[in-house]
């Protein structure tokens, strides 16, 4: 069961995994093709996990609300992180269209979706459940 410690815990953690990871090492200039294959892939990782940090500062607003709010946003966000990063994944790389729907576009779109879809609900489930009404 999801609770709203473990929730902000959880997302700390990832905030600081994806923090770490892209900055673990430092380029040996000397070996040019070693380094930017590096960033290369490091940069492929972080943009599937981008929606951590939406994430982790949802929840920590979410940690302040009543229990139905809670666990009526947990349902969308156990539906949506793993949807943003599988489409993340199956994106290209690089696109010669005039609107390029590459990784970083659909990574930052549906993170920035995400952050607003979320306060949306959390407003409209506090409005709409609030006591005394």
């Amino acid at each position: 069961m999801m609770t709203k410690n473990i929730l902000i815990v959880a997302s700390l953690l990832f905030v600081i995994f994806v923090v770490a990871v892209a900055y673990q090492g430092t380029c040996d200039y000397k070996a040019l093709g070693t380094c930017w294959r590096y960033w290369d892939q490091t940069g492929e990782f972080i943009e599937t996990l981008l929606i951590t940090v939406p994430f982790f500062l949802i929840s920590l607003i979410v940690r302040f609300t009543r229990e139905e709010i809670f666990r009526t946003w947990i349902k969308f966000a156990l539906v949506w992180i793993p949807l943003t990063m599988f489409l993340t994944l199956i994106s290209p790389e690089y696109s010669q269209s005039l609107l390029p729907i590459v990784k970083s576009t659909v990574s930052f779109g549906f993170s920035a979706l995400f952050f607003f879809i979320s306060l949306i609900i959390i407003a409209y489930k506090y409005f709409t459940t609030r006591p005394g009404k």
